[in-house]
């Protein structure tokens, strides 16, 4: 017999898993919280401290996402999906990076397979690559191809605008 009636069920470290459940739920619960008293150490406020000149890093979070929201609020902000552009600024989740910044765009489609249940199905995911002024490439999805498409020209052209500004 495998299991008698008395056996308790024990995880790693001897633990039972509703405690290792709990200190699980526990530890993420803290981890959030930590970056509600502290946004200025979140990643959205990193990623707008390396978008800045050096001098920048004096701002306090508050001050950093005043500065990105003041942008994005203005009546020129579009917004795709997950993809908020301003008119300086383009903000993706949870991170932040300036139009000037922005070497190179793309855009991908890939065919994402399903075939859980009895039917198959697959699903197109539409892709805006983004590459920084340091080589990174940043991927936001959009739900439709027409989406891409015009995140991408709206992109392109704003960054036309500040190549003809000879924004730094």
């Amino acid at each position: 017999m495998l299991f008698s009636r008395g056996a308790a069920i024990r995880g790693p470290l001897g633990l039972s898993p509703a405690v290792l459940l709990s200190a699980l739920c526990a530890g993420s619960l803290l981890w959030g919280m930590y970056y509600l008293l502290f946004p200025s150490r979140s990643r959205l406020a990193k990623s707008i401290r390396s978008a800045l000149p050096a001098a920048a890093g004096e701002y306090s979070g508050e001050e950093l996402f005043a500065l990105v929201g003041e942008d994005l609020r203005s009546p020129a902000a579009v917004r795709f999906c997950s993809l908020l552009v301003g008119e300086q600024w383009l903000l993706c989740g949870l991170f932040a990076m300036r139009i000037d910044q922005i070497q190179r765009l793309s855009t991908g489609v890939s065919l994402n397979p399903n075939d859980r249940g009895p039917h198959y199905h697959s699903t197109f995911r539409f892709e805006l690559i983004i590459w920084d002024a340091s080589g990174k490439k940043h991927r936001v999805q959009l739900l439709t191809s027409r989406q891409m498409e015009q995140a991408e020209d709206c992109l392109s052209r704003r960054m036309r605008l500040h190549k003809a500004a000879g924004a730094p």
